[in-house]
């Protein structure tokens, strides 16, 4: 939306509501120019009705969610009840109804119930088993993390369309988001925003190292909290970023050694710490602050590419894992075959070929381990999300990590991955 409204100088005013299905009241009563459905669907549009639906942008499945323990009926409920979500589309009531009616549940124990305020959940009892949650996966995706004792149960038939809706009896208004569905598809806009928001996420959902990283946080980040705090403040970093980096290197292990010989908390090479200076890598003091070095030199280092804030820095990661030369070279493959170099979705693709010598062969620095330096970068993109989230969200370890969030205005800091967001919480 923002997008668009940039293209054709539009002004932007957000006009909020309870649910869905008021949203799409207030279009109906040119109370508002667009609708940004994430889900609903009326069951008809009337003909005298000024208003058009948008193509489909994205689908998602819905699923009923269960208790991961198959705890009992009140335990059940109490979780769910405990679950933020998007409100309720008619699809996945259809759903619900469609699964009632089936083998496995009975329509006279279907039950509707609210969770959270603004925040309604439906609810289907299976028969001998716990209270379930109906949910689609767009809404419940970035929520995931959060509630580990939630997980899919079963998947129904029924699919959820996310598409907009706007006012006809606007002038061009129509034409113009047409045009403008069409470009964004064919310029791979859309599919830049699906990597920005929702390609770090696992698929699987990645419940044992969620559970890893908690404990690390309650036990092993207080040993190492002052280090990080002063590193990042030296280098003008994000504390949490240098929290999922030291993770996802060595689980806040400061004798971890690689296969490769790269040792200490942040694993640098030999090589690495010789030109920054350091002394002693498995020194926690030293691989904080000299990995926080080499993170900023190869952000100063990509100064003049002027790429976004996210994708550079989704390409410093990467250059941290896969040294920055093997990350240049995927970058000019990708501008040979006429791709977008400067874009991490891009580089993404085709780092995994340097694996291959009919690619490598063709680059300056030869073989990479290209598909270990896209799952790197996966990776921390995705322990930082949840460390953002587990900074904010009441729980165990707010305590550990609220003293690590930045305030970027007073600290003159640049937001670190702007595409990794909270929804509802933060931007």
């Amino acid at each position: 939306m923002e997008e668009f409204c940039r293209r054709y100088g539009y002004q932007l005013e957000w006009v909020r509501t309870e649910s869905l299905e008021k949203g799409w009241e207030t279009l109906a009563q040119g109370k508002a120019h667009v609708f940004v459905s994430t889900g609903f669907e009326p069951e008809s549009i009337p003909g005298e009705l000024a208003v058009a639906q948008g193509p489909i942008y994205e689908t998602h499945q819905s699923m009923l969610l269960g208790p991961a323990s198959r705890p009992g009926r009140r335990q059940a409920e109490t979780l769910t009840a405990q679950l933020a979500m998007n409100e309720d589309a008619p699809p996945l009531i259809r759903s619900l109804y469609r699964a009632a009616s089936g083998e496995d549940a009975q329509d006279d124990r279907i039950e509707a119930e609210s969770g959270l305020p603004r925040t309604p959940l439906r609810r289907v009892t299976l028969p001998n088993g716990p209270s379930l949650s109906l949910a689609e996966t767009g809404s419940f995706l970035p929520w995931r993390p959060f509630h580990q004792r939630l997980r899919p149960a079963l998947t129904l038939e029924e699919t959820v369309d996310y598409r907009w809706y706007w006012r006809t009896d606007t002038a061009k208004l129509g034409q113009r988001l047409n045009e403008f569905f069409q470009d964004i598809e064919n310029e791979g806009y859309l599919d830049d925003l699906r990597e920005r928001y929702y390609g770090f996420f696992p698929e699987e959902g990645a419940y044992g190292q969620l559970w890893m990283l908690r404990n690390t946080m309650r036990t092993k980040l207080p040993l190492y909290k002052d280090l990080i705090l002063k590193a990042a403040a030296k280098y003008q970093l994000d504390p949490l970023m240098l929290v999922a980096v030291i993770f996802q290197e060595s689980a806040f292990d400061p004798d971890a050694v690689s296969h490769t010989g790269v040792r200490g908390l942040m694993q640098l090479t030999q090589g690495t710490a010789d030109a920054l200076g350091a002394t002693d890598r498995t020194d926690p003091a030293q691989s904080i602050l000299y990995g926080a070095k080499y993170l900023k030199m190869l952000w100063d280092g990509m100064e003049e590419l002027d790429l976004d804030t996210w994708d550079r820095w989704a390409l410093v990661l990467a250059s941290y894992n896969q040294g920055v030369g093997h990350v240049y070279d995927a970058m000019l493959l990708a501008e040979q075959q006429g791709l977008k170099p400067r874009s991490w979705r891009t580089v993404k693709t085709i780092l995994p070929l340097l694996e291959q010598e009919q690619w490598h062969s063709r680059t300056i620095f030869g073989y990479s381990r290209g598909t270990e330096g896209v799952e790197y970068v996966d990776k921390v993109r995705f322990y930082y999300y949840v460390l953002k989230g587990l900074s904010l969200l009441p729980g165990f370890q707010l305590e550990q990590l609220a003293p690590l969030v930045p305030d970027f205005r007073s600290a003159g800091l640049r937001p670190l991955l702007e595409g990794v967001r909270l929804p509802g919480l933060t931007s």
